[in-house]
């Protein structure tokens, strides 16, 4: 998912805070805090020390740290062991850990129910 991109990697370290939207063409990692929106071309990773504060689009989004607002993701939304989410999520593929977690409303994509009865048939 990550490091194939023509763009380079946008990191928001541990350290750093930032208020506002963020967009990026770039495959973005977030360590830090962020509290506003996140519209990415491209990959997003919510890392395990991040507290996340806004609405986010993306391509493709891992959650391993905290994310609090509407989550949508064109193709995956892989939440790992560490992961929770507060807020509506849409995506065509989900995949969550053992321990992570969801507290709101998730909408799953036409197109990816239409794909999944094709692989079972």
């Amino acid at each position: 998912m990550f490091g194939k991109n023509k763009y380079s990697t946008t990191i928001i370290d541990s350290s750093a805070k930032l208020e506002g939207k963020l967009s990026s063409l770039a495959d973005l990692v977030v360590s830090g805090k962020i509290d506003g929106m996140i519209e990415n071309t491209k990959n997003v990773k919510i890392s395990k020390s991040a507290m996340v504060k806004a609405d986010i689009k993306a391509n493709s989004i891992i959650v391993a740290g905290k994310a609090e607002g509407n989550v949508e993701a064109k193709e995956k939304l892989h939440i790992t062991k560490t992961g929770w989410i507060k807020g509506g999520i849409k995506c065509k593929i989900l995949s969550i850990e053992r321990g992570g977690m969801i507290n709101g409303q998730c909408l799953m994509s036409v197109e990816a129910q239409a794909i999944k009865e094709k692989a079972d048939f």
